[in-house]
């Protein structure tokens, strides 16, 4: 996926301001989500790991959980999981979905987005 200087740029200015715990209610309830899901579905592994870490981020606040998986960030996990050129990526991705799973509707639209594939593998990866 290929982005324009401003589009990219305005991606990674939410990762920096998740960073800040006290914003991330904010980039969840203003529309943050979905710039961040197409920046973890993008070819480069940089950008990948960087909105991955950030939607982990947010993923430990049990009140953004749902918001996450209904703006689509379970296809992005699952390309995360996937990923072999960083071993962090999957990390994340695994961390990520271990958060989501705590929502009950969350369980029920994992398994129906086929993602239990991607969480058996991880558990199968010594390396992580």
């Amino acid at each position: 996926m290929r982005f324009t200087l401003s589009h990219f740029l305005s991606r990674y200015a939410i990762c920096n301001l998740a960073a800040d715990e006290a914003r991330r209610p904010a980039i969840v309830t203003e529309g943050g989500l979905p710039p961040l899901i197409s920046l973890a579905c993008s070819d480069d592994v940089s950008d990948m790991k960087a909105a991955t870490a950030t939607l982990r981020g947010l993923c430990a606040a049990p009140e953004a959980r749902r918001a996450i998986v209904v703006a689509g960030a379970l296809d992005a996990f699952s390309l995360a999981a996937q990923c072999e050129d960083d071993v962090e990526v999957p990390r994340e991705a695994a961390a990520a979905l271990c958060a989501l799973s705590l929502n009950e509707e969350n369980k029920l639209d994992m398994a129906r987005a086929g993602i239990m594939h991607d969480i058996v593998a991880l558990a199968k990866v010594q390396s992580l």
